[in-house]
């Protein structure tokens, strides 16, 4: 966001930056973009299913339910790997 912040002009700068450490926290970022997401990821599931190119047991999409808890689920497990790997705050 910083960086197409840049193009558009300076007052845009300041905002992407405040918008990115907001999605750089495990909480926030699920906040932020947990129901985008997880309304898209239930859509291409039922798409991929529709078009066979996805296999399920019981051949049902996944619901947005299930999309949320599954992006919460990542958030949190890619965030703990950053700090677990991180070294002098890189």
């Amino acid at each position: 966001l910083e960086w197409l912040g840049s193009f558009v002009g300076s007052s845009a700068q300041p905002l992407g930056s405040t918008l990115a450490d907001y999605i750089h926290d495990p909480f926030y970022y699920v906040l932020i973009l947990g129901f985008p997401l997880c309304v898209l990821y239930s859509w291409v599931s039922q798409l991929l299913l529709r078009r066979k190119l996805l296999d399920s047991v019981c051949g049902v999409p996944l619901t947005r339910r299930q999309c949320l808890l599954l992006v919460a689920a990542g958030s949190l497990s890619h965030f703990f790997l950053d700090h677990l790997f991180e070294e002098n705050g890189h």
